[in-house]
Protein backbone atom coordinates (compact mmCIF):
# COMPACT_ATOMS: atom_id res chain seq x y z
CA UNK A 1 0.00 0.00 0.00
CA UNK A 2 2.78 2.44 1.04
CA UNK A 3 4.36 1.56 -2.33
CA UNK A 4 0.98 2.37 -4.41
CA UNK A 5 0.90 5.39 -2.84
CA UNK A 6 4.07 6.90 -3.47
CA UNK A 7 3.57 5.33 -7.43
CA UNK A 8 0.29 7.28 -7.39
CA UNK A 9 1.71 10.68 -5.75
CA UNK A 10 4.54 9.87 -8.65
CA UNK A 11 2.45 9.77 -11.34
CA UNK A 12 0.84 13.19 -10.01
CA UNK A 13 3.51 14.92 -10.00
CA UNK A 14 4.43 13.87 -13.50
CA UNK A 15 0.71 14.75 -14.72
CA UNK A 16 1.04 18.02 -12.56
CA UNK A 17 5.28 18.97 -14.43
CA UNK A 18 3.51 17.77 -17.78
CA UNK A 19 0.12 20.03 -17.31
CA UNK A 20 2.29 23.01 -16.33
CA UNK A 21 4.84 22.59 -19.14
CA UNK A 22 1.68 22.55 -21.67
CA UNK A 23 -0.20 25.89 -20.28
CA UNK A 24 3.98 27.36 -20.47
CA UNK A 25 3.76 26.77 -24.26
CA UNK A 26 0.33 28.05 -24.56
CA UNK A 27 1.10 30.79 -22.53
CA UNK A 28 4.63 31.05 -25.00
CA UNK A 29 2.65 30.91 -28.28
CA UNK A 30 0.28 33.20 -27.48
CA UNK A 31 3.03 35.96 -26.75
CA UNK A 32 4.11 34.73 -29.94
CA UNK A 33 0.85 35.45 -31.80
CA UNK A 34 0.79 38.77 -30.42
CA UNK A 35 4.14 40.31 -31.09
CA UNK A 36 4.19 39.51 -34.45
CA UNK A 37 0.70 41.08 -35.08
CA UNK A 38 2.14 44.01 -33.44
CA UNK A 39 5.42 43.77 -35.28
CA UNK A 40 3.33 43.21 -39.07
CA UNK A 41 1.16 46.64 -37.43
CA UNK A 42 3.81 48.73 -37.04
CA UNK A 43 5.83 47.60 -40.39
CA UNK A 44 1.92 48.35 -41.70
CA UNK A 45 2.32 51.93 -39.96
CA UNK A 46 5.65 52.52 -40.96
CA UNK A 47 4.82 52.25 -44.68
CA UNK A 48 1.54 54.32 -44.76
CA UNK A 49 3.53 57.01 -42.66
CA UNK A 50 6.03 56.92 -45.46
CA UNK A 51 3.13 58.15 -47.30
CA UNK A 52 2.57 61.23 -45.24
CA UNK A 53 5.96 63.33 -45.51
CA UNK A 54 5.61 66.94 -44.88
CA UNK A 55 4.55 68.87 -47.35
CA UNK A 56 2.28 66.12 -48.89
CA UNK A 57 -0.96 67.57 -50.39
CA UNK A 58 -3.86 65.51 -48.83
CA UNK A 59 -7.78 65.57 -48.63
CA UNK A 60 -10.00 63.95 -46.59
CA UNK A 61 -10.40 59.92 -47.32
CA UNK A 62 -14.15 58.60 -47.65
CA UNK A 63 -13.83 57.66 -44.17
CA UNK A 64 -12.58 60.95 -42.83
CA UNK A 65 -15.61 62.50 -44.57
CA UNK A 66 -17.97 60.37 -42.43
CA UNK A 67 -19.77 62.41 -40.05
CA UNK A 68 -23.67 63.30 -38.81
CA UNK A 69 -25.33 65.07 -41.16
CA UNK A 70 -25.69 68.14 -39.39
CA UNK A 71 -22.14 67.71 -38.35
CA UNK A 72 -20.44 71.25 -38.04
CA UNK A 73 -16.87 71.20 -39.79
CA UNK A 74 -16.25 75.02 -38.65
CA UNK A 75 -13.64 74.13 -36.22
CA UNK A 76 -11.84 71.41 -38.13
CA UNK A 77 -9.02 71.46 -40.01
CA UNK A 78 -9.93 70.19 -43.25
CA UNK A 79 -13.41 69.25 -44.47
CA UNK A 80 -14.95 67.38 -47.43
CA UNK A 81 -13.09 68.99 -50.30
CA UNK A 82 -10.62 70.99 -48.40
CA UNK A 83 -6.89 70.54 -49.53
CA UNK A 84 -4.58 70.73 -46.83
CA UNK A 85 -0.95 70.20 -46.16
CA UNK A 86 1.26 67.84 -43.90
CA UNK A 87 2.77 69.03 -41.53
CA UNK A 88 4.14 66.19 -39.59
CA UNK A 89 3.20 62.12 -39.53
CA UNK A 90 4.33 59.77 -36.40
CA UNK A 91 3.59 56.06 -35.47
CA UNK A 92 1.80 55.48 -31.99
CA UNK A 93 2.46 52.23 -30.48
CA UNK A 94 -0.48 52.37 -27.38
CA UNK A 95 -1.31 49.26 -25.95
CA UNK A 96 -4.11 48.38 -27.85
CA UNK A 97 -3.31 49.82 -31.16
CA UNK A 98 -0.76 50.97 -33.78
CA UNK A 99 -1.54 53.67 -36.05
CA UNK A 100 -0.30 56.70 -37.83
CA UNK A 101 -1.21 60.23 -36.75
CA UNK A 102 -0.49 62.81 -39.31
CA UNK A 103 -0.69 66.72 -38.20
CA UNK A 104 -1.73 68.72 -40.90
CA UNK A 105 -3.01 72.14 -42.15
CA UNK A 106 -6.20 73.28 -43.89
CA UNK A 107 -6.98 75.57 -46.12
CA UNK A 108 -7.98 78.31 -43.58
CA UNK A 109 -4.39 77.74 -41.13
CA UNK A 110 -6.42 75.57 -38.78
CA UNK A 111 -3.88 72.92 -37.56
CA UNK A 112 -5.27 69.34 -36.44
CA UNK A 113 -4.22 65.60 -35.52
CA UNK A 114 -5.64 62.95 -38.13
CA UNK A 115 -5.71 59.54 -38.00
CA UNK A 116 -3.53 58.43 -41.54
CA UNK A 117 -6.90 56.24 -42.74
CA UNK A 118 -8.79 59.40 -42.65
CA UNK A 119 -6.69 61.22 -44.65
CA UNK A 120 -5.69 60.64 -48.79
CA UNK A 121 -2.92 62.00 -50.65
CA UNK A 122 -3.39 64.27 -53.75
CA UNK A 123 -1.46 62.92 -57.09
Amino acid sequence: EVEMRRVEEERRKVEEEAERRRRKAEEQEQHRKVEEERRSAREEATRVAGQFRKGTKIQLSPSGCEEAPDYDWGRDALKPGDLGEVLSCRIVNDLVDVFVDVFVKGPSGRTDSYNAVDLERIA
